[in-house]
Formats: structure tokens, C-alpha cells, sequence
């Protein structure tokens, strides 16, 4: 954490740690507790999620959809998603692999000073649209927060 009294101050987390996504089970990637001072504080949040996408060898086509909900304690600030939907692979015989990085951005200004609990929670979206994915993984992952007095 930084300076107090009209200064910015920063929070953050990080993890190496693999964590798996099973359909239809959201799970919280990122969290970071952030407290304002004052009504009024603006909090800059930024992140990024690596992202791994195995492919099967049943098919020569995938899709896959994951959503991502950006939360203040309990309600949702965003969502978005991410996913591939029927993205053709060079041989059946063969998986694929896709490596991405997620990033958030977001900019909250909370209704009152206190303490704030933000996370990112991702859901996968399994049994509507998936096919052909053996799994879906997260590694490297940060989060950080900067609140502007």
C-alpha cells in the first residue's frame, strides 16, 4: 500500500498457481481488497489472466466461451467474453492449444469510503456452446488497484 492522505495508494495480488476451470463452475481468479478514504476515490483496477485452451482430438472444429464478470463485493461492474466458436484445427488427430492474455481494465468510483472486496470471477461456459476442449487452465495472473484521492 502507498502514501495516505491525498496520495494515491496501490494495492495488488499475483499468483503462478495453475487453476483449472470446470463447465458451468464460475471461480474467483483475481482478488484484491481495496479501501477508500473518502467518498468520492476513484479506483483504477488493471489486470491480466493467462489463459490456456487445450482443444481435443475428436473433432476437427472447437468452441469454447468463457465469461468474465468484474465484481465489487457482490455486484457485477462488467462482463465480457472470451471464446472461439466453431475455429477449425490443422488435423482431427492433433489438439490445439490457444495461449492467451486477458486483460481488464476498469475505472470504479465506490458509493462510500470502506473497505471493498474486487475480483474477477470467470465461468465456463460449458454445456451451451463448448465442444471439443479437454481444458481450460489459468496460470500467471495479476491484479492491482490505485486509488486516486
Amino acid at each position: 500500500m502507498g502514501l495516505q492522505n491525498g496520495c494515491p495508494r496501490y494495492y495488488f495480488d499475483q499468483t503462478f498457481d495453475t487453476l483449472t476451470l470446470q463447465p458451468d463452475t464460475p471461480v474467483v481468479v483475481l482478488a484484491v481488497d481495496v479501501t477508500t478514504n473518502f467518498s468520492g476515490e476513484r479506483v483504477k483496477l488493471d489486470s491480466m489472466i493467462n489463459t490456456i485452451v487445450r482443444a481435443g482430438n475428436t473433432t476437427d472444429h472447437y468452441s469454447y466461451v468463457i465469461r468474465f464478470d468484474l465484481r465489487r463485493d457482490d455486484e457485477i461492474l462488467t462482463s465480457f467474453l472470451v471464446g472461439e466458436i466453431n475455429k477449425a484445427k490443422f488435423s482431427v488427430e492433433l489438439g490445439a492449444v490457444n495461449d492467451l492474455v486477458v486483460p481488464v481494465t476498469w475505472t470504479d468510483l465506490p458509493p462510500s469510503s470502506g473497505t471493498f472486496s474486487y475480483n474477477i470471477q470467470a465461468t465456463r461456459e460449458g454445456n451451451d456452446v463448448e465442444n471439443n476442449i479437454d481444458f481450460i487452465l489459468f496460470q500467471d495472473r495479476s491484479i492491482n488497484a490505485i486509488v486516486f484521492p
